[in-house]
């Protein structure tokens, strides 16, 4: 192994009890993929709880590297059979919640979490269950609920939770990440009975891979337990929300959410000097490559050999973009001239936004975003991003969208990090305001008979002035902020198809107007006579980190041909619905 046993590291008793009273904590060790994961959640426990009782539920054959470091770990190994199908393998939890014969407060955690700090589980108290509300309502409808509390003969709940992320109200739902209980053999008896149950049912679904979050509830409401709502504190959501503030025990689902979070990379490098051979463990794992890059780096850094062409000492450690604005207003051409700048990296409307911004109001996932494509950067990997024939960003998506892996070659570990989107970010500039305050927020606007022109020539969406089926900014958008449906309701309300676009620019001018003191706006005019006074008024305090470009930004004229295909109804349109908030930005010669 070596390295010295944990007990005579820290001073272990070989029979030693729960160090917050009779508490013990279970987790599944399955093999694969969950060893390591089980590796680094018992080490971060033992870390943080030198004499805490851990149950390590181990349905098969494991490694015997992997039972070692267990015991090296002073964890209990017990053997546990799926008490639902193993082809299932999330139904392991049900039996390890109740591996050992738990006495007093049993808590069981998936293998993929974090213990970053002692964990005070004594404000628990004798609690019958404990746990937090899912963060998603991702199971079915209030229709479906009741009718399995009267499969079960249970009477529907009075109670409501709220989920943690998406912020709706739903009947209790709980994440099964982390589940707390005093009466946890009962609770894994009946938990399994009922989920068996529930996966025979035909009519119910979806069923998996939330069986497990769906028989939950009812397990409890079946034995009576009293319940309390934990918060994020307990199980943090790292997969789909930044680490923010100093939870205890962190849900990061896959080790790149690892690696972009700046207090969980610094966990396991602390681990892995703790623990040797828990670094040995991880490395031999490909899935945590871009984490022990990462971890390397830093002690790298720490040594002052720091892998970078070169070092800024002064400014943000992490500057972010966000580049939005209205559509064919030159957003593409502002992120290729950003992009030339040598410690600075642009992605371009990256398709992973859609399905985060469409999971709650506020826009965590930006931000996560911006965490995990520096963290892919900083370890080396390729990262998605739309390029010309010659590698480039692309200067207009509407000629050239294809989508290949890039290596942005930044000089320096502090490089400015821009991501850019238009209709998506449009609406959801209040979030993001608040979700990355320190954040620059850069929008595009342009004449509007020059937009509404080339709206007419490209993307369907835009030739036809509908907003309706958009996923992140259009009517289908749950989280539309309500001032934005209405008047995108009016737009699409409007028969014309001249008037319907110089409405949602009308639309989208106004947002750009209400939002002027949080961000920087950039007339298209301006950014190509005046690319280098533009690009630094825009960049602001990170224009010295932003570094250098090998060649001067050439000025240009702005691109007026298009105009030839408005008509004179467009012009009508464009007169009546854009030429006052159109003087908000300089353009009076409507």
């Amino acid at each position: 192994m070596g390295s010295p046993r944990l007990s005579s590291v820290l001073d272990i008793p070989a029979n030693a009890k729960g160090d917050a009273g009779e508490v013990s904590i279970s987790f599944v060790c399955d093999a694969g993929r969950l060893e390591p994961q089980a590796l680094l959640l018992a080490a971060s426990l033992r870390a943080a709880h030198p004499t805490l009782r851990l149950v390590a539920a181990v349905p098969g054959t494991v490694q015997d590297q992997t039972i070692k470091c267990l015991q090296t770990l002073n964890v209990e190994l017990e053997p546990i059979s799926n008490p639902l199908d193993e082809a299932y393998r999330i139904g392991n939890k049900l039996a390890a919640l109740g591996a050992g014969e738990p006495a007093g407060l049993r808590v069981f955690l998936d293998t993929d979490m974090l213990c970053m700090q002692p964990v005070d589980f004594s404000v628990l108290g004798m609690q019958p269950f404990a746990a937090k509300p899912a963060d998603l309502a991702t199971f079915g409808s209030d229709a479906l609920w009741r009718t399995l509390y009267s499969r079960f003969d249970l009477p529907l709940p009075t109670a409501r939770v709220v989920s943690t992320y998406s912020q709706g109200v739903m009947y209790p739902y709980f994440n099964a990440g982390m589940v707390a209980s005093t009466r946890a053999g009962e609770l894994a008896h009946s938990w399994a009975d009922i989920c068996r149950r529930i996966d025979a049912m035909d009519d119910i679904q979806p069923k998996r891979p939330w069986l497990d979050q769906i028989g939950l509830p009812l397990a409890v409401a079946s034995l009576g337990l009293e319940t309390r709502c934990l918060g994020e504190h307990w199980n943090y959501p790292a997969h789909i929300k930044p680490v923010q503030g100093s939870p205890a025990l962190i849900h990061y689902h896959i080790p790149h959410a690892v690696a972009a979070s700046e207090q969980m990379l610094g966990k396991v490098r602390e681990l892995t000097v703790l623990f040797p051979w828990l670094g040995d463990v991880l490395k031999a794992d490909a899935s945590w490559a871009r984490v022990n890059a990462l971890i390397k780096h830093r002690r790298t850094a720490a040594a002052g050999r720091w892998p970078w062409r070169r070092k800024h000492s002064a400014g943000c450690k992490n500057p972010e973009m966000i580049i939005t604005g209205i559509p064919r207003s030159g957003t593409s051409y502002l992120c290729q001239s950003l992009d030339a700048l040598d410690n600075l990296a642009v992605i371009n409307e990256p398709s992973v936004l859609f399905d985060g911004l469409r999971r709650g109001a506020e826009p965590w996932s930006v931000p996560l975003l911006h965490a995990e494509l520096r963290a892919a950067i900083r370890a080396g990997d390729a990262v998605e991003n739309k390029l010309d024939a010659q590698g480039r960003l692309t200067e207009d998506t509407a000629v050239q969208e294809v989508v290949r892996g890039y290596h942005p070659m930044v000089s320096g570990s502090d490089f400015v990090l821009a991501t850019k989107n238009t209709l998506a970010y449009m609406a959801r500039l209040d979030g993001l305001l608040h979700t990355m305050p320190d954040a620059r927020i850069v929008a595009c606007i342009r004449h509007p008979a020059d937009t509404l022109a080339s709206w007419k020539q490209t993307f369907a969406h835009l030739k036809a002035g509908d907003p309706t089926a958009l996923p992140v900014g259009g009517l289908d958008d749950p989280y539309l902020p309500e001032h934005l449906r209405m008047a995108l309701q009016a737009v699409a309300a409007i028969e014309h198809p001249a008037y319907r676009r110089a409405a949602w620019w009308q639309c989208l001018a106004s947002e750009l107007l209400r939002c002027r003191h949080g961000i920087a706006v950039v007339r298209y005019e301006d950014l190509v006579s005046q690319p280098e006074a533009s690009l630094q008024r825009l960049l602001g305090s990170f224009t010295g980190q932003a570094g250098r470009r090998a060649q001067p930004l050439v000025a240009s004229s702005p691109r007026t041909s298009r105009r030839q295909a408005l008509d004179t109804d467009d012009w009508k349109a464009i007169r009546t619905l854009c030429a006052g908030v159109a003087e908000a930005f300089g353009y009076h010669d409507l």
